[in-house]
């Protein structure tokens, strides 16, 4: 499924995995990426200003493996709508 097929109240208060690819070089400032990377566990969020984003917690190179950086105090990064919308997700 992609992420641009779910309702936001699918995704709200939900973990949920993106196969992010290469969105996952936009994290090397707070983790070290390796190149199988592609997947980060995200959570969504709504701005002031109404805009869908998604807070990275998580990477890893699997959907079921991607724990690297959950102990991390920080958020790794941020996605935005238009950067995921037609990236393969799971809730």
């Amino acid at each position: 499924m992609k992420v641009a097929e779910l309702n936001f109240t699918v995704m709200y208060q939900k973990y949920i995995t993106i196969e992010a690819d290469d969105l996952t070089e936009l994290l090397k400032d707070k983790i070290e990426v390796h190149q199988d990377d592609c997947y980060a566990v995200c959570s969504a969020y709504c701005t002031e200003d109404g805009m869908l984003m998604f807070n990275v917690l998580s990477i890893g190179n699997s959907w079921e493996t991607c724990l690297r950086g959950m102990d991390n105090p920080e958020m790794l990064g941020f996605y935005t709508m238009e950067q995921v919308c037609n990236r393969e997700v799971r809730v």
